[in-house]
């Protein structure tokens, strides 16, 4: 990923703790038909008996496991193809339909009774691919000796996944110079702790502020399992190496052992400026040390970075431009 970037610039300044996980908030829009005057109308399929039929679901699974929960979302306009086998490894298409608004299908009055081939056809449109094999799914090629109702399909999106007890990872804040070697320098501003954790819990140390300074805008791309920490204009707290528009990168993939990158300074694109830091002073290297740091005191929330996102392809960054 080589500084995949873009820069917008919007009217607010968001705060964001940065979730390991993405949560599962996605939405089936499929569950719709339009007619012809052009009314949104649901369909169904007949209830499939297994009498003479097949069928199934084609149903969301975030959880990846292949399992059918009793709250789970149906996947509507995946086509499905019915085929008759003759046992020597011929086959003949008996019929195809499209998944209901529920996303169930069903082949009624389908012939012999088998063996059939049922096959998945997951447009594109819906964002989603085959799951994993489960208790209740299998793949989009599917072959069944005889009539069945449980002829399913679990589709999902990676990036609803969740495990049952993810990292959370948050900024924190101190107060100095954190390149002036003191206790500033020394203390911890970026840290994580388990979704699950309750009562005084000790966080686990990711950052120190000599590394990447007070930040804001947070990202994590998990297929390199690396938060992205972009820089913020802070009152009393000083920047890091890269200044006011640092982004920096902290490989979590041995969480024991973080590793800080200085990844980007977005004032040397050269359609970018967030600012430049109205500091002509150094501020204390102690933390516990009081400033008045009267040049930052209007500049907040006016100059630097804000919020950050990353997009779903995990092949850009989105950054809030304070200075507009």
């Amino acid at each position: 990923m080589k500084n995949p970037i873009r820069l917008i610039a919007l009217g607010a300044f968001m705060s964001i703790v940065l979730l390991m996980y993405s949560y599962n908030f996605s939405f089936n829009s499929s569950v719709f038909s339009v007619n012809s005057s052009g009314e949104h109308q649901l369909s169904f399929s007949a209830p499939c008996t297994g009498i003479n039929s097949v069928g199934g679901r084609i149903f969301n699974d975030p959880e990846f496991n292949g399992q059918l929960d009793g709250d789970t979302i149906g996947y509507a306009d995946v086509k499905v193809f019915l085929y008759q086998l003759d046992g020597l490894g011929n086959s003949m298409l008996v019929d195809s339909t499209l998944s209901d608004s529920n996303g169930e299908y069903v082949f009624a009055n389908s012939g012999s009774g088998g063996p059939y081939r049922v096959q998945f056809l997951v447009p594109d449109s819906l964002g989603v691919s085959p799951s994993f094999h489960g208790l209740n799914s299998q793949t989009t090629v599917q072959e069944i000796p005889t009539f069945s109702c449980t002829v399913n399909l679990a589709v999902a999106r990676p990036a609803d996944y969740c495990q049952s007890n993810p990292l959370l990872a948050t900024s924190c804040f101190l107060a100095g110079d954190a390149l002036g070697g003191g206790s500033s320098g020394a203390g911890d501003v970026l840290v994580s702790y388990p979704y699950n954790s309750s009562g005084f819990t000790p966080p686990t140390h990711l950052a120190f502020n000599s590394e990447i300074g007070p930040t804001w805008g947070l990202a994590y791309q998990r297929s390199t399992q690396c938060i992205f920490a972009a820089a913020m204009m802070k009152r009393h707290s000083g920047y890091a190496t890269l200044g006011i528009g640092g982004i920096y990168k902290i490989d979590i993939s041995n969480p024991g052992s973080p590793v800080i990158t200085n990844w980007l300074d977005v004032n040397t694109l050269a359609t970018v400026d967030v600012g430049t830091d109205p500091r002509t002073y150094t501020l204390p290297a102690s933390s516990t040390v009081a400033s008045a740091d009267p040049a930052a005191f209007d500049a907040v929330g006016k100059i630097g970075m804000g919020d950050m996102d990353i997009s779903e392809d995990e092949q850009s960054l989105f950054i809030m431009n304070l200075n507009n």
